[in-house]
Parts: C-alpha cells; structure tokens; sequence
C-alpha cells in the first residue's frame, strides 16, 4: 500500500497508458499494442484504487484521467472507476481526456457518473501541421469532434492547441482560435508551446535536419501574440499555457497541482507528491500487470532543494505568480532575502519582465516567456548558498 494517512487530503491523477499510435512530439508514457493488456490493466488499477478509497476518509479533491487517450481503456471500465474514485464523495472536478478519434456521443455519458469537464487534444486545425505533429487524428476527426461537443452546453470543455510548429504563421495559429471558438466556445484553452523532447521522433527529426525548429525569437514573438490573441477574444491567461473564461472556469485539478498541494497517481508512469514524499510508478504496462498491486512503485524522500526548485518552476509559471508567504510557511527562509542578489540585478536591467508586488513574485508576460532562463538563474544561485553554507534549510 503507498504511505497514506486515513485522514490525507489528495488530488487523485490516472493514468490510462494506450495510444493508437504515439505522436511524434509527445514524451508521455504509453503503448500501441494495448489490446492486449486492456483487461488486466483495468483489474489492476481497480484493485489499487478500491484499496486506496476504502483506506481514506476523504473524498478525493479533483480527479484526472489523462494518458495516453482513455477511452481506449473502455467505457464502462472507465465509468466504474469513476464511481470507486468517488466513493467517499463528489470530487470538486472531474476531467478526463480523449483524442478527437475517440470523442464519441457515447463517450459523453461519463457526465452520469460525474465527469465535469473534457479535454480534447484538437492541437491544430491546419492538416499540413498535424502532419508535422505526427498526430493520428485528422482534420475531419477534429472538426466532427468539435461539432459534437458544440451541442452540449451542459459541460465544461476544454481545448488544446500547439504553437510555434515549424513553418506555422502567427495568423494560421489565429485562425484556429477563431475556428474553435466558432464552433465550440469553449470554457478553457491549453496552448502549448511544441517543444522537442529527448528520445521523442520530433527532437530526432530536428537533430538531423528533417524540420527546423522556429528560433527563440521567432517563437517569442508567436506566444506573445497568441497570449494577446486569447485575451482580446475573453481569455484570461492564468497559467502560461492555461487560458479561462473567468476564475471560476480554471482547471482546478492543475491549480491544486500547482500551489503544490498533494495529489495521487496511479498507473503505469504516474507520480505522486504527498508532503515530501515522491512515489513514481515504472514506466511498463507488462511490470504493471503481472505484478502484486503497489510493486512497481518507487517512493523517495525528496530534500528541501528540490522541493525549493520545483516551487520555483511551477510558481513563476502563474499570473498571480510566486507566493512568497507561501514559500516562508514551506521552507522557513525568507524570499526576498533569499533571492535578492539575483532579482534585484534582473529588474533593475529589465524592469519590463516583472510586476511590481510585495507579496508575489510576478512576471509579465515578456517575462513568462523566458521564465524558464529566470528560473535557471534562481535555482543556482540557490546552489550557491547551499554549498556556501549562507542559507540554512529545515531537513
């Protein structure tokens, strides 16, 4: 059993690790073969999620099915592992994925069991771009996804989309907002910058030429003019890649995630964080289901460094941005004495890349675009002070 207390206050995440075939950017976990597993796998994650419930007193927070592309696990496999999650009770939020291939009226009777929101993979509307994304889906997939999901206005939906695809124009990514909004309106947009991940097809096409990578200028110049895009048409940037209606329409699940709030994986790849415990299950469907429940899963401590970093990371992404009251309850340091050698130099030559706030830490949007180099200078100064020994950390 993973170390829970009855009384644990969780985020449950799910991860359903089947895809039709793997598209070329994508660095996830999953399989292609799945047909094979589907059966054990279901017995498997439903077995360790009934142990879970029966041992917590508490409703999980927010639930979210993602992969890979769930609904290849099934139905009514899937609604039954709905019904354990809630068990204890109703869940704030309930999302759940799917590609627009699997995106189907029967599909949608998962809001009987309590699904709040969907999360279609649309990533572009544009054939010769989801050619260059190796996806599955087609034009038609996306566009017959999109009109079914524009009949139910009873449901929050959310869309993802990619930016800075080679050779994609500002105005072709315009226009997908436009043809979404169209068609759906919907509640919530993701827009992620495409990025090459390490042993994916994409970064290998890159390596040897096959595509060409916009440069750091040319995908700034994209992501802003996308940001401004969204908010002209009633979007409100919450995240850097995250986009509502209003406060009310976030996704929930990734705020909890990102105010660094514990939550609960379960399935072959999925990681949880609970305290300053990290549990990470290994990457392999066959392991996962030919094993006693709870085997492939791996639990570490993590040191006061590296929940330092990932606090970094994840807050600096936020509009609201870094919580410094919040980063004294966690680590006992204060911020701004903490960072003010790094900060108080960035702002004094780049004024234009922060807001200006006591109490936060917050970036504009010039600066979330290259928040991630502002991060990099933060963290090692931090390993600075600690090998230095001028900061003293709570173990």
């Amino acid at each position: 059993m993973i170390p829970l207390s009855k009384d644990e206050i969780l985020s449950l995440y799910i991860h359903i690790p089947f895809c039709s075939s793997k598209c070329d950017y994508c660095s996830f976990y999953s399989i292609t073969n799945y047909s094979i597993y589907v059966d054990r796998f279901f017995e498997k994650i439903k077995n360790e999620l009934t142990e879970v419930v029966n041992h917590l007193n508490n409703p999980f927070e927010t639930i979210f099915i993602g992969g890979g592309n769930p609904p290849l696990l099934g139905l009514n496999n899937l609604k039954e592992l709905i019904k354990i999650a809630t068990t204890n009770g109703k869940a704030k939020e309930i999302t759940i994925e799917s590609n627009p291939e699997n995106f189907t009226e029967e599909f949608l009777e998962l809001r009987d069991v309590g699904v709040t929101r969907f999360s279609l993979g649309i990533q572009s509307l544009n054939e010769k771009h989801l050619k260059t994304l190796g996806r599955n889906s087609s034009l038609k997939d996306n566009l017959k996804a999109l009109k079914l999901a524009s009949s139910y206005k009873d449901i929050y939906f959310n869309i993802d989309l990619i930016t800075t695809i080679p050779n994609q124009s500002i105005e072709e990514c315009k226009e997908d907002v436009d043809k979404i909004i169209n068609l759906v309106n919907p509640s919530h947009i993701s827009l992620y910058d495409l990025t090459y991940e390490e042993g994916t097809l994409l970064a290998k096409k890159a390596d040897t030429k096959l595509i060409k990578p916009l440069d750091d200028d040319q995908m700034g110049d994209m992501l802003l003019a996308m940001w401004n895009y969204l908010e002209q048409k009633g979007y409100e940037q919450y995240e850097v890649s995250n986009f509502a209606k209003s406060k009310k329409l976030r996704s929930q699940h990734n705020e909890l995630t990102w105010q660094l709030k514990n939550y609960l994986g379960l399935g072959p790849s999925a990681v949880s964080t609970i305290g300053k415990t990290r549990i990470s299950s290994i990457e392999s469907v066959s392991n996962y289901v030919t094993t006693p429940l709870f085997s492939t899963y791996e639990i570490e401590e993590l040191d006061t460094f590296t929940k330092m970093e990932e606090f970094l990371l994840v807050q600096l992404r936020l509009k609201e941005g870094l919580d410094k009251k919040l980063w004294f309850k966690m680590f006992k340091t204060d911020f701004d004495e903490t960072f003010s050698e790094v900060i108080t130099p960035l702002i004094k030559s780049a004024p234009h890349l922060f807001k200006e706030d006591k109490k936060y830490l917050i970036l504009t949007k010039e600066g979330l675009v290259i928040s991630d180099a502002i991060v990099v200078r933060m963290i090692s100064h931090l390993e600075l002070l600690l090998d230095s020994e001028k900061m003293h950390v709570v173990p």
